[in-house]
């Protein structure tokens, strides 16, 4: 799988609207920030923990994926578990918890679709080209909301945080096309067991 081969943009229309449609993928991800401003850290966590469900999930329906009742079972359990916690009939479940799952989805798209593209495709282009939609996306944004300037200790956090994202990037995408989704049904659900756990001990 090509990481740091040289880059060249002769690449199919089939890898193309991939590229493009990953990048929307991402660029939903977004509903997750709105709605970790509006609802509470542990449900936003909680729902965030679906995503490597989710994604093994759809590897099997979609993508062929093998997945054996000892994979299924954990991903059943996690769903039922993540239910509990955030209670999605409860009275603070509302349109912010649903931005939080529309999120998960667009994630999870966007990981289906990193698998479809072709593996001559450099990962490090298809990096490249996910944060040219998101700067799209982010520019097209930014002209509706007000701007306000920044000192020297917000820049140097701003690339901080900036390399730390790039080079995350680069490592889901080279996840995402080597190692097979069902691998990581089983990841969440521990955390979501002492969860619920904890949950029924303080009710």
């Amino acid at each position: 799988m090509p990481v740091f081969n040289a880059w060249h943009f002769n690449l199919s229309h089939r890898d193309w609207g991939l590229l493009t449609l990953r990048s929307f993928g991402d660029i939903g991800e977004s509903f997750f920030l709105t709605a970790l401003s509006h609802i509470p850290l542990a449900s936003a966590t909680a729902i965030l923990q679906l995503l490597p469900l989710t994604v093994a999930l759809g590897g099997a329906l979609f993508l062929n994926e093998k997945l054996g009742w000892r994979r299924l079972f954990p991903i059943v359990v996690g769903f039922v578990e993540t239910g509990l916690i955030i209670r999605p009939a409860a009275e603070n479940f509302g349109i912010y918890s649903f931005y939080g799952v529309c999120a998960v989805l667009c994630v999870t798209l966007r990981n289906l679709v990193t698998r479809c593209i072709s593996p001559h495709v450099p990962s490090l282009l298809v990096t490249f080209v996910n944060a040219i939609g998101i700067l799209t996306y982010s520019t097209i944004t930014m002209l509706w909301v007000e701007w306000v300037p920044m000192n020297g200790g917000e820049v140097r956090d701003l690339i901080i945080a900036s390399g730390f994202v790039s080079v995350a990037y680069l490592l889901s995408v080279l996840v995402m096309r080597k190692k097979r989704f069902g691998i990581y049904s089983s990841l969440p659900v521990k955390r979501i067991i002492m969860g619920t756990t904890g949950w029924f001990t303080c009710i």
